[in-house]
């Protein structure tokens, strides 16, 4: 891949991820369901990904040529600076990603040896009664396993292999009702697969370490998780209460001791997300718990996300390739790609026609800088 090539990529698909974000955000505003935006949030991550392996592995149309009417020798002082450019920006953005990656390994790494270090509930019996008086959560094929640990401020889940929910010791002396309901918080995590969930987030992450929107986006999947989890624990205006008291009791704790571990899934997430779902809560107290709303709304707007990342992957494309070559309106296909075609006998173009480079390498020659060009394989 050329340095170049490398830039428009990077450069159309932060646009891209920037366009479906607004739409995802919008829509979720039309919605009500925690439990929908919810899903509308994990579908952006997976629809980014999606993005993401469509321009690196797909012809990328040419709707547009960049300013064709500059003169070759005007256009071959732009492709060089692109070179240097395009290679600034690569390294930076492998070094933001390999720095990401490794922080995404070490916390990894840290939970699993941190789970090694905590005991499991002994009393079964009380645990399971707790776990089966939830029916809400009857699609766990597996009842998680129940660990307790004295250096943890908030509960939390994770899920590998199979599921586990660590408690912090404190909350042993919890009312039995209070108890349940952050258990029923932590299920409802496990149940709707909120690990995978994030975990495809956190590969988002650290592919688009430097977009803005990226971020924003992980911080309204993160709150609507909470929101969607929060909702599936109560079930009455009581249960609220013995809700709220619970979040306060772990607030309380938490101001006591300086819990300095990250878990993703934690029930605390710090205590700006705790206010923020307590505040939701009293509101929900207040105004009663609604009835989850109608879909049909909703559906009237799927029309939207089955179609718009369509849309965007083939007409958002930004067009600063300078050696593209004129009248064409697809580029090859990317090496690694056409080589895997080429292997099951399937035709795929993976060269430009009156590539742009050959064109200009006497250019080069005559001012002594043909070898700043690459006269290799342009695809990407």
């Amino acid at each position: 891949m050329t340095s170049a090539v490398f830039l428009e990529v990077l450069v159309s698909l932060s646009i891209q991820i920037g366009l479906l974000v607004l739409v995802v955000s919008w829509i979720t505003k039309l919605t009500n369901p925690e439990a929908l935006k919810c899903k509308l949030w994990a579908g952006c991550h997976l629809v980014i990904l999606g993005l993401t392996l469509r321009g690196f592995l797909l012809p990328r149309p040419r709707l547009f040529q960049p300013a064709p009417h500059l003169t070759p020798s005007t256009t071959l002082d732009i492709v060089l600076w692109q070179q240097q450019f395009g290679l600034a920006v690569l390294t930076l953005w492998l070094i933001g990603l390999g720095y990401s990656l490794t922080i995404f390994i070490v916390r990894w790494y840290q939970a699993h040896r941190f789970l090694k270090t905590c005991e499991p509930i002994q009393d079964t019996a009380f645990w399971d009664k707790i776990l089966r008086d939830s029916q809400d959560f009857h699609e766990l094929e597996t009842l998680p396993r129940l660990y307790v640990s004295p250096s943890l401020q908030s509960p939390f889940c994770w899920q590998v292999h199979r599921p586990y929910i660590v408690i912090p010791e404190f909350l042993l002396d919890f009312d039995p009702d209070e108890l349940r309901l952050v258990l029923r918080h932590e299920l409802e995590h496990l149940q709707t697969g909120h690990p995978l969930t994030l975990f495809i987030q956190r590969l988002v992450e650290i592919v688009y370490w430097f977009h803005p929107m990226v971020w924003w986006a992980s911080r309204q999947a993160a709150d609507t998780r909470e929101f969607a989890c929060d909702d599936a624990a109560v079930s009455s205006r009581k249960e609220i209460v013995n809700y709220l008291k619970s979040l306060l009791k772990i607030v309380e704790r938490a101001d006591e001791e300086t819990d300095t571990r990250s878990i993703d899934l934690a029930f605390g997430r710090g205590r700006s997300m705790l206010t923020r779902r307590a505040t939701r809560l009293v509101i929900l107290a207040r105004n009663g718990l609604a009835e989850t709303p109608s879909l049909e709304s909703p559906r009237r707007f799927s029309w939207v996300l089955a179609n718009v990342p369509g849309l965007i992957a083939f007409f958002v494309w930004a067009p600063i390739d300078f050696t593209a070559p004129s009248g064409s309106h697809w580029s090859p296909w990317p090496t690694w790609s056409a080589n895997v075609l080429h292997t099951f006998g399937i035709h795929a173009r993976d060269y430009d026609v009156n590539d742009f480079r050959y064109h200009t390498h006497e250019l080069l020659e005559e001012r002594g800088q043909g070898h700043d060009f690459p006269m290799g394989d342009s695809n990407p």
